[in-house]
């Protein structure tokens, strides 16, 4: 799961947690390679996001 604090994160982590998904919440800070490298490396099939937010 890759979002701000927004209320969708609380929601797609339960939704994960309703299906018996596991989930991973990605730090935004990281660069996009970083990203790139974990989500590969967790053998991902579904990245869940957002395309912006406000603060």
């Amino acid at each position: 799961i890759y979002m701000g604090m927004v209320p969708e994160l609380a929601i797609a982590c339960l939704a994960c947690a309703r299906i018996g998904a596991p989930h991973s919440v990605i730090f935004g800070g990281f660069s996009s390679q970083a990203i790139v490298d974990r989500v590969e490396d967790a053998d991902s099939r579904i990245v869940i996001t957002c395309d912006g937010a406000w603060r």
